[in-house]
């Protein structure tokens, strides 16, 4: 399928279609595979398939790509509108799932769709609120677009994610209490802000670290009286090992802030977003041309 997505993607930007987006055209073809299995009663094995990959995603697909949102991300455009960013993702964000919540809430009162707890419409409204435009991004990258509208949109397309995501484990471990709905709010803000400062915090301080011993490294490699001595092999083998060990330490880096993010019950997707910036600002400048 990822195959197929991408051949007529490029086929599609060739012929210069101007209504129709590559990620457009990938729902149409998720769409017509999905009804094409569904008429070859093919469930079972795709609800097995489904029950693996969720695991492969989020360990090993996940990380890697809001590790590249945040460390490829344009800084100087970003810290430039980095206000507006922060009140699209949180404020924008909290409007969203509120304003979903209580509008499913209040058709089940109204017998226009099943009835559930203010709870479970919340939840769903964490699901739903966080959007991703990537279609819109992708016009902005081919129209050269306007670089804080695109510093905006995608800057609150990265952070949005993030708070849905800590919002909707917020309400699902508050489910099974009997506390009051002011006394359950009280404590998901709680949770919320101990959770996201934490992530970020466990984001940063890693990368951190990680560009304070790049640092002493490239200190250490640059000074001729380390080499001095070694045949022309022996200084090509420990400038090829540092250079190994620079990409193993970046790489490491952000996986190990998700994990223990994880292990600590934060956001792992906070942590890792943080990391790449914190590296990309932090640590970049402390590598060798062949690292970086």
């Amino acid at each position: 399928m990822l195959m197929i997505a991408s051949t007529a993607g490029q086929f599609l930007k060739k012929s210069g279609h101007k209504y129709l987006q590559e990620a457009g055209l990938t729902v149409l073809i998720g769409m017509i595979a999905g009804v094409c299995f569904k008429l070859m009663h093919v469930e079972f094995f795709f609800t097995s398939l489904t029950s693996h990959f969720s695991g492969i995603f989020v360990i090993v697909l996940l990380p890697p790509i809001i590790f590249e949102s945040g460390y490829n991300m344009n800084k100087k455009y970003f810290l430039k509108n980095g206000g507006t960013v922060l009140m699209y993702s949180f404020l924008g964000t909290f409007i969203a799932v509120f304003s979903s919540a209580f509008m499913f809430w209040l058709a089940g009162e109204m017998h226009l769709a099943h009835k559930f707890t203010w709870q479970e419409a919340f939840a769903f409204g964490s699901l739903i609120s966080a959007t991703d435009p990537v279609s819109v991004l992708a016009c902005f990258k081919e129209m050269d677009a306007d670089v804080d509208l695109y510093a905006n949109i995608f800057g609150e397309s990265i952070f949005n994610d993030a708070i849905a995501i800590v919002m909707y484990n917020i309400v699902m471990t508050t489910a099974g209490t009997q506390d009051s709905f002011g006394e359950e709010m009280w404590i998901g803000v709680k949770q919320f802000l101990l959770i996201f400062i934490g992530s970020v915090f466990m984001g940063g301080i890693y990368a951190l670290l990680i560009a304070f011993v790049l640092k002493r490294q490239s200190s250490y490699i640059n000074d001729t009286s380390t080499l001095r001595g070694l045949t022309g092999r022996q200084k090509t083998l420990t400038v090829k090992n540092a250079v190994l060990t620079e990409i193993s330490m970046m790489i490491t880096s952000p996986l190990i802030a998700y994990f223990v993010a994880g292990g600590f019950s934060l956001s792992g997707i906070v942590s890792i977003l943080i990391n790449g910036m914190f590296l990309n600002y932090y640590a970049k400048p402390n590598i060798s041309k062949p690292a970086s």
